[in-house]
């Protein structure tokens, strides 16, 4: 992989895993692929979890903490990886 930043495939997993295992039931993913002009695909997965706080009696006093993190990859050649993850913590 080139060395311009991105995040290593397994590194990807493991943290991808341990950001899942805590809530699975309480978070999202989102997996976007973009194809650049070099005809490399940029693949981007964000994970997003939101955990809700009742703040007082009402039920319509919800605070709420959103946590995000983002994975960034040119590496293409581990995508089925990413797609057994998706499958796995979906």
């Amino acid at each position: 992989m080139v060395g311009n930043g991105n995040v290593i495939w397994e590194r990807f997993e493991e943290q991808t895993k341990l950001d899942f295992v805590g809530d699975p039931l309480n978070s999202r993913f989102f997996l976007k692929t973009r194809a650049t002009a070099k005809k490399d695909v940029k693949v981007v997965a964000r994970v997003s979890r939101v955990s809700h706080h009742v703040a007082n009696a009402s039920p319509r006093s919800v605070a709420g903490r959103v946590g995000v993190v983002k994975y960034t990859t040119t590496d293409t050649t581990n995508l089925f990886r990413l797609t057994r993850l998706l499958r796995f913590v979906l």
